[in-house]
């Protein structure tokens, strides 16, 4: 019935017509176009058509008349296709319940292409917001494109018939719809620098906004800026704001954040298209964000790039951002957008609504978080566990003289040893994951501190593979590229400074320990470590010459033995001495020794807690992370949250047994080249590369 109308109503404007029957063809085809839940395809697709037949009759137009008809192409972008790009049903997709309800009330099914046409035209898009089959969306996407295409054609003329009765310099023309916003304006050479824009709705900020440079006209038509007021034609400037992207119908085409941004500048004679590019100073554009719970997210200012049907930056690029405007710096003219940045994103602030959404679809995430946690603080307390019996049990062994191996390692004196010697030190100290366990219960940077540290790494290693999980789909060597760049810029830094500073803080504590041991320690202790200082103690004790090799081992103890005797016979009788002449006794002389250890604390800065300083740092970064991966995980949802958390583990096994190994093994292998260039240069390249060989020595 609706199409009947509109097919009558452009039966009834065949020959000449007026403005006036311009007008009421446009409020009846807009009539017709009103409710999107009865208009099909096809009645949209007429009328986009019928608007471009009458307009291009009618060479004047007045700016009310121009608003009647961006009604008519308003609604038609509202109930249609244009800025949606048609998707087919999947059991995941919201929404798609709808298809298999409205599906079955189609006479003819879009399976093949004979039916297609017949089929495509009973279509109601906001029925049918996804398609049954692969065929079904190419073509009703290829539909939008030609629908687009009517629209596009249909609003060039106009912005032209506007002002084909105006002067240079005289005031715009505007055409102010809820989905498309237009302002045609003739300049000439004095109002065609500074300021143009679109209308703004009442009550909301202008979706878009020009400032052209003052040197612009003489680059593009050096003619135009130096003609007469007698012969100057003027500058057509034709701007356009779409709500809704209308090249959604590119399966290749971003999403994006602002109104979709049109500029054109036509001869104001025969209004053909005078080009724009290579500006040596660049025009700037002013576009609304589109705000998202509040927040506007950064973006990249992009022109639509006709020949590979997708957004381009090329010759644009985002200057700042003003409230909630982006500013833009271009040197050529298209239509122009703010795109969204290939990542994902959330705004820890902006999206914290969305933790009210938490239930059961998307428990997966908190109970892999959950686990993470669990495992660090039971992996913290195994390791104190283990410390504490470590050092129990080193202390048991000095007092019998044992003591732990000397860290000092020997020299290598073969290619084989240099190689081994550099990898097994790199899996002890530089491995984040096997030092963590195998590291010395003595080392300053201890077990905990790595674990710690390491944690950090799987925390932070989800938040970046988050950002990057399935972006448009791209698995290019650019995109591996660029994801690999971004992940070690953005988990590189936090790991680095995390891993120094905590081995600075394990240093400094150190230290503070070894000077609380000294300050604390009474004086006679004192004198005995520095007995050394007062010469060599005579000892009538001392063992004869020893003979024979297990005599000189015992003579060896023997020696040491009254050595230490008589140190500390030494020190004990100055104490002595030093405290009958000041008729002192011992227990004086300790409590002297403490107020002295007060005093210097007293005096000697505050120790600072650097250790629990990085302790600190660490855990909130974690917090920090922890919370965005619950972001992450209510934004992903389903099968791509599960999809995400399992390509994380992937990416954290394949740094633990590939990425970190291979570093490791390429500094050994380097430690062997080295070696072998050192006996190079004695032995010739047989000794770079070769076999390690056996050197004897042969006494005559």
């Amino acid at each position: 019935m609706r199409e009947d109308m509109v097919t009558s109503v452009a039966a009834a404007s065949q020959g000449y017509i007026t403005e006036d029957d311009l007008a009421s063809r446009g409020d009846a085809t807009s009539e017709v176009t009103a409710n999107g839940d009865e208009v099909m395809h096809d009645t949209l697709n007429k009328s986009a058509t019928l608007m471009d037949d009458l307009v291009g009759g009618v060479p004047v137009m007045e700016e009310a008349t121009g608003g009647r008809l961006g009604s008519t192409l308003s609604q038609v972008t509202e109930h249609s296709d244009v800025g949606v790009t048609i998707d087919i049903a999947t059991a995941q997709a919201e929404g798609s319940s709808a298809l298999l309800d409205y599906y079955a009330t189609l006479d003819v099914e879009l399976l093949d292409e004979q039916n297609l046409a017949a089929s495509l035209g009973k279509v109601m898009a906001s029925q049918r917001p996804f398609a049954a089959t692969p065929l079904e969306a190419e073509a009703r996407n290829n539909a939008s494109r030609e629908m687009f295409g009517s629209m596009n054609s249909t609003m060039t003329k106009m912005a032209k018939n506007l002002v084909s009765a105006n002067l240079p310099n005289e005031d715009s023309k505007g055409i102010n719809t809820h989905n498309i916003k237009m302002t045609s304006v003739k300049a000439g050479k004095d109002s065609f620098a500074g300021g143009q824009g679109l209308p703004a709705t009442e009550g909301e900020e202008a979706p878009a906004g020009l400032d052209l440079p003052a040197s612009m006209l003489g680059e593009i038509d050096p003619a135009a800026a130096t003609a007469n007021e007698e012969d100057e034609e003027g500058k057509n400037m034709d701007i356009r704001g779409y709500k809704k992207n209308p090249y959604s119908f590119s399966n290749t085409s971003e999403k994006t954040t602002s109104q979709i941004l049109s500029f054109t500048i036509r001869s104001g004679g025969d209004n053909s298209e005078t080009k724009v590019a290579g500006l040596q100073k660049p025009f700037t554009m002013k576009m609304l964000n589109k705000p998202k719970n509040g927040t506007v997210y950064i973006s990249s200012c992009k022109y639509w790039d006709e020949e590979n049907q997708n957004w381009n930056s090329s010759g644009c690029i985002a200057a700042r951002i003003e409230g909630n405007y982006i500013i833009c710096e271009c040197r050529h003219l298209s239509d122009f957008s703010n795109s969204k940045p290939k990542y994902n994103a959330v705004d820890p602030v902006g999206d914290a609504s969305s933790l009210s959404n938490i239930g059961w679809s998307n428990v997966t995430t908190l109970v892999t978080l959950g686990a993470i946690y669990t495992m660090y603080l039971l992996w913290i307390l195994c390791n104190e566990y283990q410390t504490a019996r470590a050092l129990a049990r080193m202390k048991i062994l000095a007092t019998f003289g044992v003591h732990e191996p000397s860290d000092k390692v020997e020299a290598p004196e073969s290619k084989s040893q240099a190689m081994y010697a550099e990898v097994q030190n790199g899996f002890m100290t530089t491995h984040p994951w096997v030092a963590a366990v195998l590291c010395k219960t003595t080392d300053p940077f201890t077990r905990n501190m790595r674990v710690t540290v390491v944690f950090c790494i799987i925390t932070g290693g989800m938040v970046v593979t988050a950002l990057f999980y399935g972006t448009d789909g791209e698995t290019g060597w650019f995109q591996i590229f660029f994801v690999a760049v971004m992940s070690s810029i953005i988990i590189g830094p936090p790991t680095v400074i995390f891993a120094l500073v905590f081995a600075k803080a394990g240093k400094v504590s150190e230290a503070y320990k070894r000077e609380a041991a000294e300050t604390g320690a009474p004086k006679w202790l004192t004198a005995v470590g520095n007995a050394n200082k007062l010469g060599p103690a005579k000892n009538e004790f001392q063992p004869a010459e020893p003979k024979g090799e297990f005599q000189a081992a015992q003579g060896t103890d023997a020696a040491a033995t009254g050595t230490m005797s008589a140190t500390i016979g030494l020190a004990n009788q100055g104490d002595i001495m030093r405290l009958e002449g000041e008729a002192m006794d011992l227990s004086k002389a300790d409590q002297m020794a403490k107020t002295a250890a007060s005093q210097k604390k007293l005096q000697k800065a505050y120790d600072f807690p650097y250790v629990a300083s990085a302790y600190a740092g660490a855990w909130l970064y974690m917090l920090f992370c922890g919370y965005l991966i619950v972001l992450f995980g209510l934004k992903f949802e389903g099968k791509v949250a599960n999809s995400w958390l399992v390509s994380s583990m992937m990416g954290m096994a394949q740094d633990m047994f590939v990425m970190q190994p291979v570093q490791i093994v390429g500094k050994g292998i380097k430690a062997f080249i080295f070696f072998g260039a050192i006996g190079a240069a004695s032995g010739g390249l047989s000794s770079m590369f070769g076999p390690d060989e056996e050197h004897e020595d042969h006494f005559d």
